[in-house]
């Protein structure tokens, strides 16, 4: 039974334009051999681990950073795990009345994606 947050993750990733794959134990990472995560059009597995409850309400007029990490699996198969800073987004959909989940924007800082897919 999948617990309540990683089904929220789940959903942010989508709600974000992240492509996740739930149902797939492989992951097809070629873009990030061939130049990063846009010059193909493959899935890229990942995980969001952040801390929700603070990230949720904190969805005023300027919200704030909150730290996290960005877990995947790259072309051959290793662990890579990025320190990443994540915020609610947007202003309709940041409202709690009219969406129940905010987009998030993410922010890598340059020494930490560097030789990654996000690079």
């Amino acid at each position: 039974m999948v617990n309540c947050p990683q089904i929220w993750i789940i959903l942010a990733a989508l709600l974000c334009g992240l492509h996740v794959d739930a149902n797939s134990h492989s992951v097809e990472s070629q873009a990030e051999t061939e130049g990063g995560l846009f010059t193909r059009e493959t899935l890229l597995e990942m995980e969001l681990h952040l801390p929700l409850d603070s990230l949720l309400n904190d969805v005023g007029e300027d919200p704030g950073y909150h730290g996290g990490t960005l877990v995947y699996f790259d072309s051959i198969g290793k662990r890579v795990e990025l320190s990443i800073e994540a915020r609610a987004r947007g202003n309709f959909r940041k409202n709690p009345d009219n969406c129940n989940f905010p987009p998030l924007k993410l922010k890598f800082r340059k020494e930490t994606v560097a030789g990654t897919v996000f690079d």
